[in-house]
């Protein structure tokens, strides 16, 4: 069954959710960091920090709406506001399980890392373990104290006879840092990483007088091929080790489709300089078409608050409402705006957003109306994505 023959009957009740596995939480919209590809670098862009004076109704509706899981973080670094730690704190006394995506990128304190010691995993931005490439990616960072900060947190939960978070390594992978992934993941297996992403660059900015990266694509067609075999081989080698190794989808989609497209020239017209149409931005992201959409349950099993209450599924999606405040969140998810956006995923009528996501992978209306039942009768995982 396609999309356009999707009926309201077939998705009824499938617009609604029973389930809010997991709610993000931005904190603050600032970071230490200005990375060359992020939107922090975007001179337009402005930063706040969440009016949290209420912050414990907050935490009481998480918990009475049967929350597993707060992943503290947004479009800036968490640990960039005052106090932040006894937000956490307060999230975490309520049994609800915290995790985070940090650069780890500045000194802390013994009761932070008190605080980052009791996560349930920690993803860690780290692009290269190249100590002058990070330093011209992610501006004003040293990989030596990201690495120290991380096995600090580890010593921590140890010493107090507590499970260490699990640690994830996330490298946003683009030209200038490929090729150095087999030292990365090598890396982070002598440090015990327990899991490796490759992402998909989402190129915001071109910063004047800085080490500007770019896709993959854009390597000439002998660099492209290299990079393509050192990737595989990095993923071979942390698999080899047990580790847990994953490719985003919209980067598998964009190097399967643009090698395709190499082997499909002719040979006289290959040539030695970057794909002009490679591009950056989002323009190497395979577009759903009608009768597709997007293989994600984080319509029905994720909310994500931004720092000023703008309440989302995700980080690129329409944004739904502005939170109350009260905080009540629950009525919202439910509200008429989300259940138009389900359907619209049930259908293959996707927003501009989701049709270029870049993380989840294209599939039909019927795959993902099959996980939309699985999930909310509590059998499925909140992701239909594997990352």
């Amino acid at each position: 069954m396609t999309v356009s023959n999707q009926t309201d009957s077939h998705i009824a009740g499938h617009h609604l959710t029973n389930r809010t596995d997991t709610v993000w939480i931005e904190l603050t919209s600032h970071c230490n960091l200005r990375c060359t590809y992020c939107h922090q670098s975007v001179p337009t862009f402005h930063a706040k920090d969440m009016d949290v004076g209420d912050f414990p109704r907050l935490v009481e509706h998480l918990q009475a709406m049967g929350v597993q899981e707060v992943v503290a973080q947004g479009r800036g670094e968490t640990h960039f506001l005052e106090h932040w730690h006894h937000y956490v704190d307060q999230i975490q006394a309520a049994g609800i399980a915290v995790s985070g995506v940090m650069n780890l990128a500045k000194d802390y304190s013994e009761e932070e890392m008190l605080t980052l010691s009791r996560y349930r995993s920690i993803t860690v931005s780290v692009d290269t373990v190249d100590r002058e490439l990070t330093k011209r990616i992610r501006r004003s960072s040293d990989i030596r104290q990201i690495l120290y900060n991380q096995t600090r947190i580890v010593a921590t939960a140890l010493a107090q006879g507590t499970k260490p978070p699990r640690i994830i390594w996330n490298c946003v992978t683009n030209d200038q840092v490929v090729m150095g992934l087999c030292e990365w993941i090598s890396m982070g297996i002598a440090l015990g990483v327990s899991e490796f992403n490759l992402a998909l660059l989402s190129k915001f900015t071109h910063v004047p007088d800085a080490l500007n990266v770019d896709h993959v694509t854009t390597l000439p067609d002998g660099p492209f091929l290299e990079a393509l075999q050192i990737i595989e081989t990095a993923v071979a080698l942390g698999r080899a080790h047990g580790k847990v190794v994953t490719l985003h989808p919209g980067l598998t989609e964009s190097l399967q489709r643009h090698r395709e497209k190499i082997f499909s020239s002719q040979e006289g017209q290959r040539d030695s300089e970057p794909h002009a149409d490679a591009g950056a931005g989002l323009d190497h992201i395979a577009v759903t078409q009608p009768g597709q959409t997007r293989n994600c349950l984080y319509p029905w099993s994720t909310a994500y608050i931004e720092a000023d209450r703008s309440l989302r599924v995700c980080c690129i999606s329409p944004i739904f409402k502005q939170l109350p405040e009260s905080w009540d969140l629950a009525e919202i998810l439910n509200g008429p705006e989300l259940q138009g956006f389900r359907q619209a995923f049930l259908r293959g009528q996707l927003p501009a957003e989701c049709a270029k996501c870049p993380t989840a992978s294209i599939t039909t209306p019927d795959d993902l109306l099959t996980k939309v039942e699985k999930y909310l009768s509590g059998k499925g995982s909140p992701r239909a994505n594997p990352v």
